[in-house]
């Protein structure tokens, strides 16, 4: 294979955290995914537990652990060629602010976390 035939691993790996106390968080994901699937081909998801100290945003600590709340989170990871990352991160933004609202899941933010990345597949059939 030629250099020119090698396709480029390049990629941008977008991390999306959605906390929320509610029980819909299963719907909310399936809402999630399909506009994204279709846009992008697909995405993980998973669930996770958060913890978060009301003072976590200053930059240093110590933090404030006696107020230490607890989530419920879900977690998006989309992987995405490196020029349409603005174009990933403004449907995952609309999608999740319409899911959100649609399940009354009272998330206030999203945490995001865009990271280089390479990516290749593997055959192991």
């Amino acid at each position: 294979m030629t250099a020119e035939q090698i396709p480029d691993a390049r990629r941008c790996r977008i991390v999306v955290l959605m906390g929320s106390g509610s029980d819909r968080l299963g719907e909310a994901a399936d809402a999630i995914a399909l506009p994204i699937s279709r846009d992008f081909g697909g995405l993980t998801v998973s669930f996770a537990t958060g913890y978060w100290a009301p003072d976590g945003q200053k930059e240093e600590g110590p933090y404030d652990v006696d107020g230490l709340m607890k989530e419920r989170v879900l977690r998006l990871d989309l992987l995405v060629m490196p020029e349409l990352r603005e174009a990933a991160l403004d449907l995952l933004e609309e999608t999740c602010r319409e899911v959100n609202r649609r399940f009354a899941l009272g998330c206030t933010h999203l945490h995001i976390e865009c990271l280089d990345a390479e990516a290749e597949h593997r055959l192991i059939a």
